[in-house]
């Protein structure tokens, strides 16, 4: 493997054993390529993925950026992390219609905000409803903030209720936390480094 390369293949299970100070693998179950959507054990690891996932956006915004009171300057890049916390909230969403099983057997698609959070269960919308006011009519007019505002550069006039997405992101990472977690395993490698987890 060269020093450039990164992989990682997530497991459900390994058999090892020591030889002296060496670990030996006699056996790793690696995941199939393709996530099969009809299996739930496969759909639980999935959704926790996604949550892992939409963690990481959650906390590159949350350390560089006050959501409570954004910086509009041009340096602070407000764009960037409007455009990542509606990629959290994508992600999020979709977790928490995986571990509802609301996803009929096939992948969760698209990235328009106001479909996603129309797939989510009534209560989780109306949860969502009384905690931001307008929600659910903010969400259309914003539902394509990612794929808009990663190419904020080509927009010459950017208007909406982009902000409330902060506040979106913060209820939907509670509620997907509220789920039970079924982490899968993980074989890792980059810079010369195997790491299992």
């Amino acid at each position: 493997m060269s020093n450039n390369e990164y992989s990682r293949s997530f497991t459900n299970g390994a058999v090892a054993h020591m030889e002296g100070e060496t670990l030996v693998f006699d056996e790793v179950n690696f995941l199939s390529q393709d996530v099969d959507y009809t299996d739930n054990d496969s759909v639980k690891m999935l959704a926790t993925s996604a949550v892992h996932t939409a963690d990481g956006f959650y906390d590159l915004v949350k350390e560089n950026c006050n959501t409570s009171n954004p910086d509009i300057s041009h340096g602070a890049h407000l764009e960037m992390y409007l455009a990542l916390s509606g990629l959290a909230c994508e992600i999020y969403m979709k977790a928490i219609i995986y571990h509802e099983n609301l996803h009929a057997g096939k992948q969760a698609r698209g990235h328009k905000l106001d479909d996603l959070f129309g797939q989510l269960p009534a209560a989780t919308q109306r949860t969502i409803d009384s905690k931001i006011s307008n929600i659910s009519t903010i969400l259309p007019a914003i539902k394509d903030m990612f794929t808009t505002l990663r190419y904020d550069f080509e927009q010459n006039c950017i208007k909406g209720d982009y902000l409330a997405v902060f506040d979106l992101m913060e209820e939907l990472k509670m509620i997907a936390h509220t789920y039970p977690q079924k982490k899968p395993g993980a074989v890792k490698y980059a810079n010369g480094v195997l790491a299992f987890e």
